[in-house]
């Protein structure tokens, strides 16, 4: 499991875990959200996603990794990765 931060500025932010399906896209579950002091466990897929989610990941080292790019990803250029 990892965890990967939906950064500001992410083409993924205000998006809903169906709308983004990384299982479908990239073969990755997402286990659960931390939002701040709150766990989200097995998330619905109408949970949108908001900076600074960090979402848990399940799925190969390949998969979370090509979902990380993608999430990274606003309108065809990579977020600058900040400090939460």
């Amino acid at each position: 499991m990892e965890k990967l931060a939906a950064l500001p500025g992410s083409q993924a932010l205000g998006m809903t875990l169906a709308e983004v399906a990384p299982s479908s896209r990239f073969g990755v579950q997402i286990a659960g959200i931390l939002r701040g002091e709150e766990k989200l466990l097995n998330p619905p897929a109408t949970e949108r996603l908001l900076a600074g989610d960090e979402l848990l990941c399940l799925g190969s080292s390949l998969q979370i990794a090509a979902f990380a790019k993608w999430l990274h990803i606003e309108q065809g250029k990579l977020v600058p990765k900040i400090s939460l």
